[in-house]
């Protein structure tokens, strides 16, 4: 089970619009990425609040306006895959059950999902925390996860490259592997698997 951002696409929020923001804003990187980290985008997320919404609550926040937090447009702009990391899991996906579980709101997986269209196939089971509305890290949605797939957590590889999402899985009994690269990843998952 893979997460999306930072895994299976490249990591955007921590790294270019984390720093679009805090130009913009005047506030210092670690404080931006606190707020980006924190209730509001949590509650987009989960499918709580619309886009419109959320994007009110960081411009106030911020003390920018909200056509300047481009919450979207930016993502569609730097969006990325991961296709190392697809090739991996189209190895995996000859001999296991994949999927994915991702923290993120309906307007940047709408347009993930046409990004992930050729690869879709590969995913046996795929979770969007704004459609089930549970969020990583906490442990109701990997049980939530686990339910679905009728497996046991002792059966499941989580990868993310959050060290809190990691622990959060590794708490209800999944083995988890904190993303740092490619390479990294293949070796770890060489100790508990084929592939």
């Amino acid at each position: 089970m893979f997460d999306i951002g930072g895994v299976l696409m490249y990591d955007f929020h921590n790294e270019y619009y984390c720093n679009y923001l805090s130009r913009l804003s005047g506030m210092p990187f670690g404080k931006v990425k606190g707020i980006i980290n924190g209730r509001e985008v949590s509650l987009g997320n989960m499918g709580m609040i619309t886009k419109d919404e959320l994007e009110t609550r960081l411009a106030e926040r911020l003390g920018i306006r909200q056509s300047q937090v481009k919450w979207f447009e930016l993502y569609r702009k730097h969006a990325k895959l991961n296709k190392p990391v697809f090739a991996l899991v189209r190895r995996l996906h000859r001999r296991y059950a994949t999927a994915y579980l991702s923290n993120i709101d309906r307007s940047k997986y709408e347009y993930t999902m046409k990004l992930f269209r050729p690869y879709l196939g590969l995913f046996d089971y795929r979770f969007a925390s704004f459609a089930i509305g549970m969020q990583k890290p906490y442990n109701a949605v990997y049980n939530y996860a686990l339910a679905r797939m009728r497996t046991k957590a002792s059966e499941v590889v989580f990868v993310d490259n959050q060290k809190d999402n990691v622990v959060g899985a590794e708490e209800v009994g999944i083995h988890a592997i904190l993303f740092r690269g490619i390479e990294e990843l293949e070796r770890e998952l060489g100790k508990i698997t084929r592939f």
